[in-house]
């Protein structure tokens, strides 16, 4: 039976291609047969393929679906990198408050937890996609269409146009807004400076209103693999041009002072190691409050589109990808008319984008808490951190409904 409805995927980026791939894979797992470009039209107003960015942390819940779903395993094998645990440390006191093993996460949920470049996700993305019989539209900026496709998938990013023209039922308070916080990026281009502990975790350094992450991750260099180091800190950003900054903005030596204040002599080789940091302002999303939020009339939002995610959770493409497998599967597996099926994809999705919104943002202000309520934090992680940390809900993946 041929695909019978016409989809429009405004957006390139790791939500777009994700759904474009699992739709065209699973209607063709379900008899469908090959997608037209007329049935699945993907639509990015960029003028190609982006390298911004750095590293992303992708737990099992997501890498099950790139590699199950989006047929990515081999790509994972041999760019993405398998940390052996996440520790959180005190950055003033240089003190390991507590370590989450990652050892046995494939047999228990599944799935590695894997960290890799956002761009040589994407461009996997990208190459699934042209062998599915797709090509991206580039140089395409969405302002609304006169086709009228059957189904609007907006996966735009946090300033979504999709959203504006479609979601006019939000409010302004419903919109993505500044966070307030700053995060900025370096990237060692050899391991030789990170100390032996941290060249096989992901590692967490807490401190007073500001933290520290940082993590191994496979860089494709010359035809060949390097391993190199990823940092990002997180500061209060209340004085930033939102509208000047982004990721290849230099960060002030005012903003790298602050991240890097009062370190431990241990981690004076991150001062010493990081040549330049970028810098660009957190925006997010507040949390979803309905399956609405997704959904409305054959409007269907992913990714950063519907949920801007503060990176605290570290599942913000996770969660993108999770949208794109479920609206794919509703719509290539689910009963019902097409309005139907979206729904049930809605009414899946959004309580646990909201969950991890929240999670996000409370991860965000336990990392940088002050004063005693630091020392009680550090205190119960030691005592019970492993067991804070591993958060089976996240990690099992999304129940299905």
């Amino acid at each position: 039976m041929v695909w019978p409805h016409k989809v429009h995927v405004i957006g390139a980026g790791i939500a777009g291609l994700s759904f474009a791939v699992a739709l065209a894979q699973m209607a063709k797992a379900r008899g469908h047969g090959e997608l037209s470009p007329s049935q699945l039209r993907i639509d990015e107003a960029a003028h190609g393929p982006s390298s911004d960015g750095a590293g992303i942390q992708l737990g099992p819940n997501v890498v099950r679906l790139l590699q199950d779903q989006l047929g990515l395993k081999d790509v994972l094998n041999t760019l993405g990198f398998a940390p052996k645990g996440v520790s959180l440390l005190n950055m003033r006191s240089g003190k390991r408050l507590a370590r989450l093993s990652l050892d046995d996460f494939e047999a228990r949920y599944g799935a590695r937890y894997l960290t890799i470049h956002r761009a040589a996700l994407q461009a996997a993305l990208l190459t699934r996609v042209q062998k599915n019989g797709h090509s991206v539209n580039w140089s395409r900026p969405f302002a609304g269409t006169s086709e009228k496709p059957e189904l609007l998938v907006g996966a735009d990013g946090k300033h979504s146009v999709c959203r504006t023209l479609h979601f006019e039922h939000q409010s302004q308070a419903h919109k993505p807004f500044y966070t307030g916080q700053v995060a900025l990026r370096s990237v060692l281009t050899s391991l030789d400076e990170v100390p032996e502990p941290q060249r096989h975790d992901i590692t967490v350094w807490t401190g007073p209103r500001h933290h520290l992450v940082g993590y191994p991750m496979v860089m494709p260099v010359e035809g060949s693999t390097t391993l190199y180091y990823n940092l990002v800190g997180f500061i209060d950003g209340q004085d930033i041009n939102t509208e000047e900054a982004g990721w290849s903005c230099l960060a002030s030596t005012q903003q790298v002072n602050l991240l890097l204040q009062a370190l431990h002599p241990s981690l004076h080789w991150i001062q010493a190691a990081a040549e330049a940091w970028s810098s660009w302002p957190l925006w997010a999303s507040p949390t979803l409050e309905s399956a609405d939020d997704h959904y409305r009339n054959h409007v269907f939002l992913i990714g950063d589109s519907a949920h801007a995610m503060r990176p605290h959770q570290a599942q913000g493409s996770a969660m993108a990808i999770e949208d794109a497998c479920a609206l794919a599967r509703h719509l290539t597996y689910s009963s019902g008319s097409l309005d139907e099926r979206c729904q049930q994809a809605a009414k899946e999705r959004w309580r646990r984008n909201a969950r991890v919104q929240r999670q996000s943002a409370r991860n965000g202000r336990i990392f940088q808490l002050t004063g005693p309520v630091a020392w009680f934090r550090d205190r119960a992680l030691q005592l019970a951190g492993h067991k804070l940390m591993d958060q089976p809900w996240l990690f099992g993946g999304p129940t299905e409904s």
